[in-house]
């Protein structure tokens, strides 16, 4: 019988040196958070020597004398401060790395895994029937647009701050690439994530990037705090409003102990092992929701542990003007 070559397919199996370069991000995570702690030791010593000089001085004069020095030290705070986000940020990358490392393992090897079976199929023309062929095929197609999906939100989130501009975004494709870019990590914890929204229009006016790396802290400290449960789930929720979206990421938890919620919110306090989190996390996303105008705050009524982001659809006139610039 005359065989015929219907197509060629090339598989580049690379498992073992992804699998590699894998191996090093827990190392990579945890160099940056002991950085961003040193970082805030520093910041603390730098503040408390500002403070100091500032008691020190009993006269105009003498104010004067020593306000450049002041400002130069201030403006060393503010530096610092920020190289403590972005550690924070890039932290919570290499984790966000290591989980989509394994999912992308998982969709390259189903992918080999048809691949291989059209090949084994060429041998076989009675296998090779076009039903299957057309199968292999759309299981195939199928995974490569998951792996795109998967690049595309990684992307978006890894986009340095200073890149970002404020402009009118849906609401629900900030969401969905958080919860693209949480789900691997759900999903090698068995925590089922999804997604509802409610409404007519979600367009807003925000910086969608650091919206989105709220959204992606909340589902990542919610996935740690139910992993070990039996049957572990979390929710994300948009509800359009008059005004505003309200944004909440509920999970299976039975809530938070009040005397944890008075200090969440502060800066590097964390109850996760040494390692495992800078504690800044809860206060670098509150402190960007309200750069939004917004609020995020804890639903301490609630029968699960849930958090909730208020968001206006558009910035107030104050806003828009302070960053017209970027805009």
């Amino acid at each position: 019988m005359e065989k015929i070559l219907v197509g060629i397919l090339i598989v580049y199996s690379g498992f073992n040196l992804l699998s590699l370069q894998m191996k090093n991000l827990h190392n990579i995570s945890l160099y940056v958070t002991l950085s961003a702690f040193l970082l805030s030791f520093f910041y603390g010593i730098f503040e408390l020597f500002i403070k100091r000089n500032l008691l020190t001085i009993d006269n105009e004069n003498e104010y004067e004398m020593q306000k450049t020095q002041v400002l130069s030290l201030e403006e060393d705070l503010a530096n610092m401060k920020e190289q403590i986000e972005q550690l924070a940020r890039l932290s919570s990358l290499g984790e966000v790395a290591g989980n989509m490392g394994h999912e992308i393992n998982n969709q390259l090897a189903v992918i080999e895994g048809w691949a291989d079976q059209l090949a084994r199929a060429e041998s076989n023309p009675k296998r090779a029937t076009p039903e299957f062929v057309a199968k292999a095929g759309g299981k195939i197609l199928a995974h490569i647009q998951r792996l795109h999906h998967l690049t595309s939100a990684i992307r978006n989130f890894v986009r340095k701050n200073n890149e970002a501009e404020y402009g009118y975004h849906d609401i629900r494709d900030i969401v969905k690439d958080a919860v693209d870019i949480a789900r691997p990590k759900a999903k090698k914890n068995n925590v089922a994530v999804k997604s509802f929204f409610e409404g007519k229009e979600f367009s807003v006016r925000c910086m969608g990037v650091e919206i989105s790396q709220v959204i992606l802290n909340l589902l990542s400290n919610a996935v740690d705090a139910v992993c070990e449960q039996e049957k572990p789930w979390i929710q994300v929720r948009v509800i359009e409003k008059k005004s505003e979206f309200e944004i909440s990421v509920t999970d299976s938890g039975d809530g938070i102990d009040p005397a944890i919620v008075q200090k969440m919110m502060s800066p590097y306090f964390t109850t996760k092992a040494p390692g495992k989190g800078t504690g800044i996390g809860l206060s670098i996303s509150k402190n960007i929701i309200k750069s939004h105008s917004g609020r995020l705050e804890y639903d301490s009524q609630f029968k699960y542990t849930r958090f909730i982001i208020t968001l206006p659809k558009d910035l107030p006139k104050k806003n828009k003007e302070e960053n017209s610039v970027s805009g």
